[in-house]
């Protein structure tokens, strides 16, 4: 088999067996093996003729970068290095399916809530970029991937901005010059705010399949971003909502100022825009994007099923009545306790927090349990201020009796019935309880334990 110019395949890097060549430009990218656990992953390597020392020093900065980024929406790089033989090397996840820009040329982003999902996935994904002290500088339909369950992953931080560190040359400008914001094309400095100029023209882009800034040449492209405003009637003539169209427009601001102050407010946005469009149907929202546990630290939770769809699905209510309607401003919160100590700011803080919602909970069960069918509720949800230890919490559980006691604590628990399909089509009535603990005012999944009923 043969691969890239001048190298056959199968070819060894390191312990990575490189099976079939993918793709590339300046880096070559290949479907390849871990030869010690058997894992097929990606691996990226530089050519030949793009080691000078800046290139290589800048496809070191992105695995480094991307390295230490985890969250669910971002694409995981497993390991890099230098080969003796073929250079600069990253190893990366192995995806499968394709990058935005192909998705919205085939028509296979579907309908609007479709594109919602798409674009909190990206939203969520950049948010916690800006986390990291991160700017990505070159956010663009081709740099995100969507997998065939719709799974969004952020991808190429070649050339992202760490902190105060820049491989740029003074003078240079880095980026996609359709998605490049004002002060990007000035060579100003630059702050987080020009992904968040990118985003509004991917989310335009998304929206209306065609291109916010166009041009013959760079130079058009750069006195239109600098010059003109943004033209919004294509949002209009594709019927999109007036609140997403306002939130492009203000995204894409040429004052940098006058665009939302991060990915927190556009990522609030896009969830009230999808609640407020699914007013009186069922609406499972994908589930927020979490920073995962690296190796090394304490791993708490199950791993994340492949292929598991982060979707904005209307799911028909099942006849218990399982799955709760969409408008969860007004749902119900169980009372708070009575207080029977002074309580500590962190209290009062974690005592505003809404309680997972059962279309979110449903919604974390179907991405971590990919068997399921049916899903209902078995008792109300459950708050200790026990330390948010997995296997205590299962020990507590295994009584089936839960009790509400407020939501001042940062250990949540939901008890649920599940319809468990097994492969041959029979349906196996299981019993399960998912776990939650508040984190930074928000309630984050940690895991679900199942049994079967026959067996309580």
């Amino acid at each position: 088999m043969t691969g890239e110019p001048g190298m056959k395949l199968p070819a060894r890097v390191g312990k990575y067996e490189l099976e079939e060549f993918l793709g590339g430009g300046m880096a070559h990218v290949f479907r390849a093996r871990d030869t010690i656990i058997g894992r097929q992953v990606a691996v990226k390597i530089l050519t030949a003729g793009s080691q000078d020392a800046e290139t290589k020093a800048r496809f070191l900065a992105e695995a480094r970068a991307a390295g230490n980024l985890s969250h669910d929406n971002i694409l995981t790089v497993y390991d890099y290095g230098e080969d003796v033989q073929h250079g600069p090397f990253m190893v990366m996840e192995y995806l499968q399916g394709e990058d935005l820009s192909k998705a919205i040329r085939g028509g296979h982003t579907g309908d609007l809530r479709g594109k919602l999902n798409i674009a909190l996935q990206i939203a969520r994904a950049l948010e916690y970029v800006q986390t990291q002290k991160i700017i990505h500088r070159d956010i663009k339909p081709e740099n995100i991937h969507i997998g065939a369950g719709g799974v969004v992953k952020l991808m190429d931080f070649g050339i992202s901005k760490t902190g105060g560190l820049s491989l740029t040359r003074t003078g240079n400008i880095l980026g996609t010059p359709y998605y490049m914001a004002p002060e990007q094309v000035n060579g100003q400095e630059l702050t987080g705010q020009v992904d968040v100029y990118a985003f509004g023209l991917l989310l335009f882009e998304l929206l209306t399949g065609t291109r916010a800034i166009g041009g013959g040449s760079v130079e058009q492209i750069f006195y239109r971003i600098l010059n003109e405003p943004l033209d919004m009637g294509p949002t209009r003539q594709a019927g999109v909502p007036e609140a997403l169209s306002n939130l492009i427009a203000r995204c894409a601001s040429k004052d940098a100022s006058a665009r939302p102050s991060g990915f927190a407010p556009v990522c609030a946005e896009i969830e009230r825009i999808a609640i407020e469009l699914n007013a009186g149907s069922t609406l499972i929202l994908p589930v927020r994007g979490r920073a995962k546990v690296r190796a090394g630290a304490a791993v708490v939770g199950i791993l994340l099923i492949l292929g598991a769809a982060l979707w904005i699905e209307v799911i028909p209510s099942h006849p218990k009545g399982g799955v709760l309607s969409a408008q969860a401003p007004s749902e119900k919160v169980p009372p708070k306790a009575a207080p029977i100590r002074k309580e500590s700011p962190a209290t009062r803080k974690a005592q505003s927090t809404r309680p997972p919602d059962f279309a979110q909970i449903v919604s974390d069960i179907r991405q971590h349990y990919g068997s399921v069918s049916t899903i209902d509720r078995e008792g109300g949800l459950s708050f200790s201020n026990r330390p948010p230890d997995a296997t205590d919490a299962w020990a507590e559980s295994d009584t089936w009796k839960p009790a509400s006691t407020g939501t001042n604590e940062s250990l949540c628990r939901q008890f649920v019935r599940l319809g468990d399909r097994q492969p041959g089509g029979e349906v196996i009535e299981m019993r399960g309880v998912v776990l939650y603990r508040l984190v930074g005012g928000r309630w984050q999944f940690l895991d679900i334990k199942v049994k079967s009923a026959a067996n309580q």
